[in-house]
C-alpha cells in the first residue's frame, strides 16, 4: 500500500524549499537567464526550465511560479548565489517573469488541452528521442474525481503527453493510479490492466471519455470504485488503515482470483464487456450487463465472488 502524503510533502518542499532557502555566499551575486519550460510539476507547484544555450547555468533547473505556466512557455529567471548540482539543478530564485520573445525551441509544436493544461504533442517532437520526451511531459494530471460515502477517488495520470499522429482524440500517460482522499489523508494504488501493466506501452485515454474510466458507487458504509479500461476492470475500496493513525482508512483493491470466470489465478483485473455496469448497494453487488456476471463484494474481508447469470459470449 502506498502512502504518499508524507513522501509527496517531503519531495515537493525539498524541491521548492531548497530553491528558496539555500543561502547565497555573496548577497550581491545575482544572475539572470532566459529559458523554456520543459516540465510542468504536480499542480504547478514547481516547473523545470531549460536555460538557453550560452546562459548561466546550463542544464535543466527547478523554478517555481505563482502564475500558471505551460510546457514551451518562455521565462526570464533571476536568482542569487550559486547552483546546487542536482538533477535537475536548484537555485535560490528571486524572480520569474513569463516573456514572449518567440524563441521557444518548441514553437510550432501542437498541444492538446485538458482544461487549462496544454499537453505537448509527441508527433511534433522534432526528432526528439522517446526516452527524452518523457521529460517534456506534463508531470501529473487529475483526469476525473468522484466522491461517495465521504471518500473522494481521483484518476491521476503521470508524465502525460499527446500523439495526434497516432490518435488525435487521446492523451497518453506513462503511469496511472487511483487516488483516495479521506479529507486530508491521501493514498494511492496503481491502476491495473493486464494489457498495459504487463508491457511497456503507456496508457491511452480517450479525451471524450475521461469521465467514464472511473465510476464510484456508494455501498452504504463502503465506497466501491470501479476502474475500466478497454475490456478490463479493477475494483477498489477503503479498508482500515494498518498503522492505527489514519482512522478514515486506506485504499485497497480486490485482488483475490475468480476461478469461476478467469483461468489466470494471478490476474487482478477482471474482464469487462464495455456495455455498462449496474450497482445494487443493498445487496453489495455490481453486474456487468453485457457479460451477465454479477460480482458480490465482502468489504470486511476484501473478497469478491462472481455469479454467472447467463452464458458468457
Amino acid at each position: 500500500m502506498k502512502k504518499l502524503i508524507a513522501a509527496a510533502a517531503v519531495i515537493i518542499f525539498t524541491l521548492i524549499g531548497l530553491t528558496a532557502c539555500e543561502p547565497a555566499k555573496d548577497e550581491t551575486d545575482y544572475h539572470t537567464f532566459t529559458g523554456t519550460i520543459i516540465r510542468v510539476g504536480v499542480d504547478g507547484l514547481y516547473y523545470v526550465a531549460e536555460p538557453d544555450e550560452g546562459e548561466f547555468p546550463q542544464g535543466s533547473t527547478f523554478v517555481y511560479s505563482d502564475e500558471k505556466l505551460n510546457f514551451g512557455d518562455r521565462v526570464r529567471v533571476t536568482f542569487q548565489g550559486g547552483v546546487m548540482e542536482t538533477a535537475p539543478q536548484q537555485i535560490r530564485q528571486v524572480e520569474i517573469v513569463k516573456i514572449e520573445d518567440g524563441n521557444s525551441p518548441y514553437t510550432g509544436w501542437e498541444t492538446v488541452s485538458i482544461g487549462s493544461l496544454k499537453i505537448p504533442d509527441m508527433s511534433n517532437a522534432g526528432g526528439l528521442e522517446p526516452d527524452m520526451f518523457r521529460y517534456q511531459c506534463v508531470e501529473e494530471v487529475n483526469f476525473e474525481s468522484e466522491t461517495k460515502a465521504g471518500r473522494k477517488f481521483t484518476l491521476v495520470g503521470a508524465r502525460v503527453f499527446a500523439d495526434t499522429e497516432k490518435n488525435p482524440g487521446a492523451v497518453y500517460a506513462y503511469d496511472l493510479c487511483i487516488e483516495l482522499d479521506c479529507g486530508g489523508y491521501i493514498a494511492r494504488d496503481p491502476a491495473f490492466a493486464e494489457s498495459v501493466n504487463s508491457g511497456q506501452a503507456p496508457w491511452e485515454l480517450d479525451l471524450n471519455r475521461l469521465d467514464e474510466y472511473l465510476t464510484v458507487y456508494d455501498m452504504g458504509e463502503y465506497p466501491l470504485a470501479v476502474f475500466t479500461y478497454g475490456n478490463e476492470m479493477t475494483f477498489y475500496t477503503v479498508v482500515p488503515n494498518d498503522d492505527g493513525i489514519h482512522s478514515d482508512g486506506d485504499i485497497a483493491f480486490f485482488d483475490n482470483p475468480l476461478p469461476e470466470i478467469s483461468e489466470d489465478a494471478a490476474a487482478i483485473s477482471m474482464k469487462y464487456s464495455g456495455m455498462g455496469l449496474e450497482a445494487d448497494p443493498e445487496n453489495r453487488t455490481v453486474t456487468d450487463i453485457g457479460a451477465g456476471i454479477c460480482y458480490h463484494f465482502d468489504f470486511e474481508n476484501r473478497f469478491v465472488s462472481a455469479e454467472i447469470l447467463k452464458d458468457v459470449p
